[in-house]
């Protein structure tokens, strides 16, 4: 597998700290700092979100391949 690197907008990694840090205080009454949570978003980043890409990735091409078949129903006859 090709080394995925996925990047993530200040705006986008400052969105997820913010439904983090109330995630953490109420699951673990954990008060997540801002860094600790960046180095947080950077594991998940570079750890668990390729498994979530790839999902997206095959369900893309299901969903192709059933419009593929689809693509052949409208077929004309010779």
């Amino acid at each position: 597998m090709r080394d995925i690197e996925l990047k993530l907008s200040k705006e986008n990694r400052e969105k997820i700290l913010y439904k983090l840090q109330p995630y953490f205080e109420n699951e673990f009454d954990y008060d997540l700092k801002n860094l600790e949570g960046q180095i947080f978003i950077d594991f998940l980043t570079k750890e668990v979100a390729p498994f979530f890409y790839n999902l997206g990735i095959e369900q893309s091409m299901l969903y192709l391949n059933e419009k593929k078949d689809d693509m052949y129903l409208l077929m004309k006859d010779e």
